[in-house]
């Protein structure tokens, strides 16, 4: 793989946006872990998202680079346990 051929142009707390010529999505989440691991047990997976914020399909084409393809992925850590959860509050 080039060096450009993996970018990532946005993230969030639990959102990344990359623009790749990877073709296979788990190639693409391998990719996004080992450039931005998340810090935690959980791991970049492709959004089920069906859009973009800004209504954009995922994925859609890039508009500057042809063969390119904008990708979200997200990331949910683990589920944290309450002491509401264990019963010790009411």
């Amino acid at each position: 793989m080039k060096k450009d051929d993996f970018r990532i142009y946005d993230g969030g707390l639990c959102d990344l946006s990359v623009c790749t010529s990877l073709k296979d999505i788990v190639d693409i989440q391998k990719e996004a872990n080992a450039k931005v691991p998340t810090g935690t047990s959980s791991k970049w997976r492709m959004s089920e998202d069906k859009t973009f914020s800004n209504g954009k399909t995922n994925p859609h084409k890039c508009e500057h680079r042809k063969g390119y393809k904008h990708y979200l992925l997200d990331y949910y850590p683990a589920r944290i346990i309450s002491p509401f959860d264990l019963g010790l509050y009411t």
